[in-house]
């Protein structure tokens, strides 16, 4: 559950707020549209990639995290709506692994509206 990844305990009755949840979570968090364009990065996901978020948004996540293995589970997360995981590599500060969690994100209609990606 993404909850449990990103150590938060969500009320799923009342809306996200979405500097809350990047408020409090220590992982980094790129949340992006459904054609995997950033369009919100929390602090932590800032730092680990180095990334100035008005540069970051509305540009494809791979200009912003450049790594294959972030763009599978990535497009699996968008094409079937589960959650998928693997171990990124971020060159960022030398080369890490890392690991990468991504879910697609619903609106209030159901409707797929992109998805979150929480690194750590």
């Amino acid at each position: 559950m993404l909850a449990e990844c990103v150590s938060l305990e969500i009320d799923p009755s009342a809306p996200v707020e979405w500097p809350g949840v990047a408020g409090r979570s220590r992982r980094a968090l790129v949340a992006v549209d459904t054609r995997a364009r950033v369009i919100n990065m929390n602090q932590a996901a800032l730092d680990l990639t180095g990334a100035e978020l008005p540069r970051a948004l509305g540009k494809p996540i791979q200009q912003v995290i450049d790594d294959a293995g972030l763009r599978q589970i990535l497009e699996e997360a968008l094409t079937s709506g589960r959650s998928a995981w693997r171990l990124v590599g971020l060159a960022q500060g030398g080369r890490r692994a890392m690991r990468a969690r991504a879910r697609a994100l619903v609106d209030g209609g159901g409707a797929e509206s992109g998805a979150l990606v929480v690194i750590w």
